[in-house]
């Protein structure tokens, strides 16, 4: 494959990725010896995050189907919660490939 011609490359935002010594993207960048634009998505960004704030909050988790503190154990009744008004967004130029993309990538079409 020909590299000499790649100006843009995107990945998810993990470090094996982006990271600034021995990201993927920076060994492309040394390996061509110029800069390429970076495309990151963005959609796990806050999940590490938001993982470490559940978890000082509400505790570790007792297993993958079931939740150990107060906030977690709020969550089981959110079924019988009403569904919140919204309004869709009609999504009209789909990619062709869309049956073989990751699904990330499709949430954040239709995001």
């Amino acid at each position: 494959m020909q590299l000499n011609g790649l100006i843009v490359i995107g990945c998810d935002g993990t470090n094996v990725h982006t990271g600034h010594k021995r990201g993927i993207i920076r060994l492309m960048e040394l390996d061509l010896n110029r800069p390429l634009q970076w495309c990151i998505c963005l959609l796990h960004t806050n999940e590490l995050p938001l993982r470490h704030l559940l978890n000082s909050l509400d505790g570790a988790t007792i297993d993958l189907t079931e939740f150990c503190g107060p906030i977690g154990k709020t969550i089981k009744t959110c079924k019988e919660l009403p569904v919140a008004p919204f309004s869709s967004i009609s999504v009209e130029n789909k990619p062709a490939n869309i049956d073989r993309m990751a699904l990330s990538n499709i949430y954040m079409i239709f995001a």
